[in-house]
């Protein structure tokens, strides 16, 4: 048992560096686990390197370790008894650790399980040592930062900073990879801005998961700024937000930050007659504004949504061939290259979460990942309605956000993207006010 501690600006302190830890993650861990070796062959060694580049995982994986190290120390209550939304993830892990003894064929398998383990282990940060913190800015400081950060290169790829980051990669990164990811290639010959992060989906992904909390740490961040102060502030990160939502292309994205600002439209305190004409004219705004940016895509038959079609295909075809265990961590990639059509693209991951789940750790690891993330959403959902514009309610409008991304995304293969989501699914595990003896 640990030590009874009280809440003192000691442990506040380590709160705010387990925040700063979060805002490294999703500005500095942004590439897919499988894409490990690419990250150790790249990785930077002079500072100006470890500035502008991304770090590679084995970084994230140190800052993860020490981060469950200060949550343990900073937990002043475990939570009991052991709830469902607590135990599943646990069981979920566990069936990934049997998949990866039985099917393991390589390195890469075991580096996903680990990628997973940290998932976890940011799950329970969040649990034990977040939660008690939760409706302060204190845990969402570096968030905010990283963020800030996103936002800045965004601007400064859309302002010519793109070109720039092209011509170093073509010269010098590309000659040193033997075997290149072809979305990586395919990022670098796209004028879709990406920011810090792997590729510009992964943005899109960061944004919509991570805007809200830090909007309302702004908000609440009363005493440091100014009423005038935050509300510029705001103003700020939320235009950055939404250009670089915009500049990133990403077709899923606008619909579903369409679908948060209506959700967050729905619980306006206003009278329900206005509220009923702010939610028709914001989904017609945003209607009208996605058919106009993306009529030319939408013309051509919406090739990337044909493409994940044949990837999906291909999920399920290998899950009814492999229902148990499925193919293994990581191996997708190379089972798709056997059996894809000759006209359809590459690519290592589905782009849907919930089928990767389910074609690589067999029906069991997708019942039990779905059923542990269901839970913990299902409470969240219930505290989220009681408490509209709280932090609870912030998360779980990210949260929502990142499950309906991963239906034509990999955001849980990204630390960057699906770290963070583990952590703000441990906040709302358990009601916030929820208080239980050791």
């Amino acid at each position: 048992m640990l030590p009874k501690k009280s809440p003192n600006k000691q442990s506040v302190a380590w709160i705010f560096i387990i925040g700063l830890i979060l805002g490294a993650i999703v500005v500095k861990q942004g590439n897919p686990i499988i894409l490990y070796e690419y990250t150790t062959q790249t990785e930077p060694r002079q500072l100006l390197e470890w500035i502008y580049m991304s770090w590679p995982t084995k970084v994230g994986f140190l800052l993860t370790l020490i981060a469950g190290v200060i949550a343990l120390w900073c937990t002043q209550k475990i939570p009991k008894p052991l709830t469902a939304q607590l135990i599943l993830p646990i069981f979920w892990l566990a069936w990934q650790t049997i998949v990866t003894l039985v099917t393991s064929e390589a390195k890469t398998p075991a580096l996903v399980l680990l990628h997973f383990a940290c998932g976890l282990a940011w799950f329970y940060t969040g649990v034990l040592a977040i939660r008690p913190h939760l409706e302060k800015w204190i845990p969402w400081a570096g968030l905010v930062c990283g963020l800030g950060i996103i936002i800045l290169f965004g601007f400064d790829q859309r302002f010519g900073g793109l070109e720039q980051t092209r011509k170093f990669f073509w010269e010098h990164i590309y000659p040193t990879l033997p075997n290149p990811d072809p979305e990586l290639i395919k990022r670098m010959n796209s004028n879709r801005i990406f920011s810090t992060l792997f590729y510009p989906n992964t943005l899109a992904s960061v944004l919509i998961l991570c805007t809200p909390i830090v909007l309302w740490s702004i908000w609440n961040m009363g005493s440091i700024f100014k009423k005038d102060a935050r509300v510029f502030l705001i103003i700020v990160f939320s235009a950055g937000a939404f250009l670089c939502l915009v500049w990133s292309g990403s077709k899923a994205g606008w619909i579903i930050a369409l679908c948060q600002l209506t959700i967050a439209g729905y619980f306006l305190p206003v009278n329900p007659q206005l509220k009923r004409i702010f939610l028709i004219l914001v989904l017609l705004a945003g209607t009208i504004g996605f058919l106009y940016r993306y009529h030319t895509y939408l013309q051509k038959g919406a090739p990337s949504a044909e493409a994940r079609l044949y990837y999906w295909k291909a999920a399920l075809k290998l899950t009814a061939q492999n229902p148990l265990f499925g193919i293994g961590q990581g191996n997708f990639g190379r089972y798709y290259a056997k059996i894809k059509p000759p006209e359809a693209e590459m690519a290592k991951l589905v782009h849907n979460d919930y089928l990767q789940q389910a074609v690589e750790s067999g029906i069991p690891g997708f019942i039990l990942f779905l059923s542990a993330v269901g839970v913990c959403m299902l409470n969240a959902t219930r505290q989220a309605i009681r408490s509209p514009y709280s932090a609870v309610f912030c998360l779980w409008l990210g949260l929502i956000g990142w499950a309906l991304q991963s239906f034509t995304e990999f955001g849980l293969y990204i630390p960057a993207v699906g770290w963070i989501a583990f952590c703000f699914l441990g906040c709302l595990a358990i009601p916030v006010n929820e208080t239980h003896g050791r």
